[in-house]
């Protein structure tokens, strides 16, 4: 829950590598239930426990997008925090230069 209120970069990921090791503690007991309780259609629901797994994932991270596009033009922290001190999202870019012809 405390992945939204940081505002700094280095805490971001701190916080995204714990989530990932954390999150998948509880694989391998899912795996081992499934493998006791069913025999006979253990590869069938392990298949559905991965595909799931994935469409979660998918899901989640499309929601995410829709969620952060609706917040409009509000202040993207982890955007701006990665940015060098006195840059801009959206300072335009530079344009490359033009080749002159020889007078």
């Amino acid at each position: 829950m405390s992945i939204p209120l940081t505002n700094s970069w280095p805490v971001y990921i701190a916080l995204m590598t714990g989530l990932g090791f954390t999150f998948n503690l509880s694989f391998p007991a899912i795996q081992a239930f499934i493998g006791f309780r069913w025999k006979e259609q253990r590869r069938e629901l392990f298949n559905i426990v991965y595909v799931a797994n994935n469409l979660g994932m998918a899901i989640g991270t499309s929601l995410a997008g829709v969620i952060a596009t609706s917040c409009g033009e509000q202040e993207r922290s982890m955007e701006v925090s990665i940015l060098p001190p006195g840059s801009s999202a959206t300072a335009e870019r530079p344009q490359p230069a033009t080749l002159q012809p020889a007078s």
